[in-house]
């Protein structure tokens, strides 16, 4: 078995090429999840206060990957009175991009 040393982003390790986005995503549904189940709503419940189709509030309140624009779950997270920051770096020397946000 070989073992290899994370990036500190899955999605670059597998080689995707959209591996930034895809762990902001990740992220930010992460943080979704979190706070609904916080909330103890259901997928309706999600659904209708945040303005999201049903399959899209299921996902979320059961913890699913979700790929939804970037955008959209930042103004989820508004709608729940999130504070959202995002702070961006210059690239290291190395050429990998860096960005994060912090909820």
């Amino acid at each position: 078995m070989k073992i290899i040393k994370s990036s500190g982003n899955v999605f670059a390790d597998l080689g995707r090429p959209n591996a930034e986005e895809l762990q902001l995503q990740a992220k930010l549904v992460y943080e979704l999840h979190r706070l609904l189940e916080r909330k103890r709503w259901t997928a309706a419940q999600t659904a209708r206060t945040l303005g999201i189709p049903l399959p899209l509030a299921t996902g979320l309140v059961n913890g699913d990957f979700v790929k939804a624009p970037v955008g959209e779950l930042l103004q989820m997270l508004s709608k729940l009175n999130q504070r959202i920051e995002v702070h961006v770096t210059p690239l290291p020397r190395s050429g990998r991009r860096k960005a994060t946000a912090t909820l």
